[in-house]
């Protein structure tokens, strides 16, 4: 996921990834498993509305949020991944060292972090936005496409905040999110590109569908 913890032990909590984890639920069985989508969704749209407050003022929204809990129809690693973002919460002491746990997952954890991010993207995210809206946010983030990492990072962060047309295909709207993704796990162009060149073969069909979508939608 992009980093939400920012420098000095701030949050820098974007949109495109609602960051759930908690300084008091611990365990499968302590986060509910019955929230409505509704409810799901608005708690993590008031987290990732916070800007650059302190980690201790992060860690009570979080604990908010995730005694929300996860819809019924959460997928088990997504479930997983939302429980064990919960328990790394829990266990540090600021942000510095959140984030350092976040940068050392296992190949499970990685593998359920991602899992719950395209969980939150295809249930809350990217299925409402105007084709207008969509085209103009995509063409900023193409022109920054040989821009400053940062530069890259805002115009994705810019796009994911406009959402995608609700005509998207799911594996255009998957190109999307893995694209966000392999953003997320990157902090450079070279990262990126290296990311990018490795990516699995439905990734690669996943982002073919979306450079689609884009030229029918968007030309």
């Amino acid at each position: 996921m992009l980093k939400v913890f920012g420098r000095r032990g701030r949050i820098a909590v974007l949109a495109l990834l609602l960051a759930f984890a908690s300084a008091a639920l611990v365990g499968c069985e302590d986060v509910p498993a019955d929230a409505s989508k509704a409810a799901f969704c608005q708690a993590g749209e008031r987290f990732s509305a916070l800007q650059d407050v302190p980690f201790s003022e992060g860690q009570a929204a979080i604990k908010a949020l995730a005694e929300v809990g996860t819809p019924t129809d959460i997928d088990k690693p997504a479930r997983e991944g939302f429980v064990e973002l919960v328990a790394r919460m829990e266990d540090s002491d600021d942000a510095a060292e959140f984030l350092r746990k976040s940068q050392s997952l296992s190949a499970a954890e990685s593998e359920h972090r991602t899992a719950l991010t395209v969980y939150i993207q295809l249930t809350c995210l990217l299925a409402n936005a105007s084709t207008a809206d969509f085209c103009v946010a995509g063409k900023e983030f193409a022109a920054n496409r040989n821009g400053a990492f940062e530069d890259r990072k805002a115009a994705l962060e810019a796009l994911v905040k406009v959402g995608a047309p609700p005509d998207i295909s799911p594996a255009a709207r998957l190109g999307l999110i893995e694209l966000v993704d392999r953003m997320n796990s990157a902090t450079s162009n070279e990262q990126l590109d290296e990311l990018t060149r490795t990516t699995s073969p439905d990734e690669r069909e996943h982002l073919v569908a979306l450079d689609a979508f884009i030229k029918r939608a968007c030309t």
